[in-house]
């Protein structure tokens, strides 16, 4: 795959200012406080949802009530309001998130697995969808399997610009992206063009109708931290 994100001049890349200012900011921003935040005690809102509708190759997408995931909607402007996704594996029976984030977990880990309850009460998500492929079929969940495990076991660090030409970082959208590529659930049509755009990676491919079904949104009332 090979995506610039941003111009180029004299084989030399151009990122926007915004995506450089955002890049910033997620780098600097306090670890610490993010992660002790994440451990709060939060309302459990999956027993809201009926997880008998999951399936493993599902797309689950939030949006975080932080200023980071404000910066990530507005820059990546897909008039769609979230700001992460991970993927639905599954591993000794249970469902987990497969995803990443550009804090290290307390392993030193970017890529992770997320039980459903954090991944969706993280930084109290006030909005979550799940789409699904519509080329996926059962047959894929080993293969889908098999491939989570060679991500986490590449340990790669968080890539803010989902730059797709790199296969040294990869950023959220960037490695469910990767997945369906690989497992022909994303036409090479689509993936020619996403490589060949000027625009970042982000989150409008997981709702387009051609190639994703929406199963079910969730939304939260906006209560302020």
């Amino acid at each position: 795959m090979s995506t610039v994100f941003g111009s180029t001049c004299n084989g030399l890349r151009l990122f926007p200012v915004s995506f450089v200012i955002l890049t910033f900011l997620l780098i600097s921003c306090n670890d610490k406080a993010d992660l002790a935040k994440s451990s709060d005690k939060q309302p459990e809102i999956t027993s809201t949802i009926d997880t008998n509708l999951l399936r493993e190759g599902d797309v689950v997408i939030r949006k975080g009530r932080g200023f980071i995931s404000y910066l990530v909607i507005r820059t990546l402007n897909e008039n769609l309001h979230v700001s992460h996704a991970g993927l639905v594996v599954k591993f000794s029976h249970r469902f987990f998130v497969l995803h990443t984030l550009p804090e290290q977990n307390t392993r030193g880990e970017f890529v992770r697995l997320s039980s459903l309850s954090d991944f969706w009460n993280y930084r109290d998500a006030s909005e979550i969808y799940v789409t699904r492929p519509l080329l996926f079929v059962m047959s894929d969940s080993i293969k889908i399997r098999r491939m989570a495990q060679q991500i986490l076991d590449l340990k790669l660090p968080f890539d803010p610009f989902s730059d797709v030409h790199t296969e040294k970082k990869i950023s959220c959208s960037e490695l469910i992206f990767r997945v369906f590529v690989d497992l022909g659930s994303v036409p090479k049509s689509v993936d020619d063009s996403i490589q060949t755009s000027s625009a970042p990676l982000g989150f409008k491919l997981f709702f387009d109708k051609r190639y994703f079904e929406t199963i079910f949104p969730l939304a939260r009332s906006t209560t302020s931290n």
